[in-house]
This record gives C-alpha cells, structure tokens and sequence, in this order.
C-alpha cells in the first residue's frame, strides 16, 4: 500500500534534511539517533509550511489532520511553521474551519502564537461565537497576570481580543451565547488586562453590554 500523500511529503522531506544536514563530514561524532531525530524536525516543519500555506475549505480532511497534529507538535519551530497558516489564509475561509481554529486553540503552538489566529479572525467577516469564547477561555488560562503588563507580549493582543469578544456579543442572537462571553469579558477585567476596562467603556453604549436580568422561578 502507498503512503497517504502528506506521508510521503514526510518522507522526502526527511531524505532529503538527510542529505542536507548529514554529509559524512558533518556526521562525524554524531549518533544515528541523534541525526534521525534532526531530520525528522525538519520533515516535520517543512510539512508544516506546505500544509500552512494550502489551509483552506477544499483542503482534505487527511491534510487538515496533520496540519492539526503539526499544531501540537513538540518542536517549537515545527509550532511557529504550522501557525503560519492563520497569516495565510483567506480570512472569508475561516468559518468553515471551526474544527482547525478549536484545534489549534488547544494545541502547543496556541502560547505563543494566539495573535496568528486573532488576527485572522479579526479579518473573518464574521466568528463563530464558540471559537471566540474558547479562544478567550485559552487566553486568559496562559495568559494570566501577564494580560495586564506592558512588559509582556499578551498585554498587547489584548486589544485584538477584546474587538473579537465584542463583535461576537454582538453578532450573536443566543442569550446563552452572550451571558457566556460576557463571562469571558468579565474574566479579562479580574486579571486587569491592559487597558481592558477603557476599551469595554468605549464600546458598552454601542453594543449594549448588560446581562439579561434572571428571572425568578
């Protein structure tokens, strides 16, 4: 049987890492096990560039699942390589591909490369409420105290997070939808993300940021 053809694209690209990493010279002093593991890194990051750049709806399901898989990979050039597909991709697309956006939102790569997917959603003309939500979920988990300080890179993706959750609350016609994103924005307020507070008072007239009053029972 033949190998599935991101496999093969493995495949080569790791013969081909062999040929370019390990010349005989270069092998000298250098385990079988730790060239195969060098090769190996770079099949995977070149696979991660080629399924990266052909994201999109008509992609193959065998496709999308080993740009997912690339997505949760260990290395973290193979992550940064496989992430790129949200600086690629035709933002119109991206609604159709709830499942990769959920995907890498869970993955390794998510850490340090939110503000790929942020900004592509921010292009999207329109969000699927429960990625955006996930999304804010992820971010205030690794994010954390980090949201509120300028020293650090979170603080500012803050802002491009805050225009997704707005625009979600608003697009959404689901009251259940909306109390759980205004959860996630109440979540952004508590870790003082940077310049949260100032940026939600802007936008609450607009969007009429109130929580539907419970009704007694």
């Amino acid at each position: 049987m033949g190998l599935e053809p991101a496999q093969l694209v493995k495949t080569l690209a790791h013969e081909l890492a062999h040929a370019i990493l390990h010349s005989e010279a270069d092998c000298a002093g250098l385990t079988r096990a730790v060239a195969e593991l060098e090769a190996e890194s770079v099949a995977r990051a070149g696979l991660a560039e080629i399924l990266a750049v052909n994201l999109g709806p008509a992609m193959k399901p065998i496709a999308k699942q080993w740009l997912i898989r690339l997505f949760d990979d260990e290395n973290a050039k193979v992550q940064e390589a496989a992430a790129k597909a949200f600086w690629r991709i035709d933002a119109a697309a991206l609604p159709a591909l709830e499942d990769v956006c959920l995907a890498f939102i869970a993955s390794r790569a998510f850490e340090q490369h939110a503000g790929d997917l942020m900004r592509a959603l921010e292009r999207a003309p329109g969000n699927s409420p429960s990625v955006v939500r996930t999304l804010a979920e992820r971010f205030l988990a690794v994010a954390g105290d980090r949201a509120g300080d300028i020293r650090y890179r979170e603080a500012a993706e803050v802002e491009d997070l805050s225009s997704l959750l707005l625009q979600a609350y608003a697009q959404t016609d689901s009251e259940d939808e909306r109390s759980l994103l205004l959860d996630q924005i109440d979540g952004m307020l508590r870790v003082n993300a940077y310049a949260y507070g100032r940026f939600v008072g802007e936008w609450a007239g607009e969007w009429h940021l109130v929580k539907a009053p419970t009704t007694a029972s």
